[in-house]
């Protein structure tokens, strides 16, 4: 995939991070000759081009697919939105009320169908996450080690506040998920201090967990 354009490695980035890695290069490696040309356009017009286009969110744009692959009963796809839906941050909640929507606009029987491959979806990514939550490896603790540290406490606010920043861009699901991932991006983005030193991240002091705990459980408790 080296030879192909900036749009289709941007598109294939954005579809990865919707649909998954392990969803996308399946898809990509079962391709054949016959119909590579067409995962080649989806992932550039589509993936690139489209949803490479920032006037609209992941999430509002997970939802408009949602509801459009119900009007068109097209289940299967349906039900990978559904997923990447969630993994965009958009809640249970939010899927039902687009799916009470279509009910309406598209009639009971499509409606119906919806509801059914959105629940076995939900229930799939639900059992994915706990399997991945399962086999990751243990945070290593930061209690004895921060209390030694040479820690510029004034600071710690200011590293809280970009973890928000980048969980409110991202949705909910980044700080469900919170882990040295996060602070990778953190440091690629020079939003906190020491980016060569993990163990010095202010956000991973003792005060800094703690006061980030204290606003995403504000903020997030009733979406989670």
């Amino acid at each position: 995939m080296t030879d192909e354009s900036e749009t289709f490695h941007k598109g294939l980035e954005n579809r990865k991070k919707v649909l998954g890695g392990a969803h996308v290069e399946k898809s990509w490696a079962n391709a054949d000759d016959f119909n590579r040309p067409v995962q080649r356009m989806v992932t550039e017009v589509c993936w690139g081009e489209i949803w490479g286009d920032e006037t609209l969110d992941f999430r509002t744009r997970s939802m408009i697919n949602i509801a459009m692959l119900t009007a068109m009963s097209q289940h299967h796809e349906l039900g990978v939105h559904v997923k990447g839906a969630l993994t965009n941050g958009v809640t249970r909640e939010e899927i039902r009320a687009v799916l009470m929507q279509t009910f309406v606009y598209c009639g009971a029987p499509t409606g119906l169908a919806a509801f059914r491959t959105a629940s076995a979806a939900i229930r799939e990514w639900d059992e994915a996450q706990a399997a991945t939550d399962a086999s990751a490896p243990s945070k290593p603790s930061v209690g004895a080690s921060s209390a030694s540290m040479d820690v510029d406490t004034d600071k710690i606010d200011d590293a809280v506040l970009a973890l928000l920043q980048l969980t409110l861009h991202d949705g909910c699901h980044a700080w469900k998920n919170f882990d040295w991932d996060v602070t990778d991006r953190l440091h690629q983005k020079d939003m906190i201090e020491n980016p060569a030193n993990k163990a010095k991240s202010l956000v991973l002091t003792d005060e800094g967990l703690r006061r980030s705990e204290e606003l995403f459980r504000v903020l997030f408790t009733r979406k989670m």
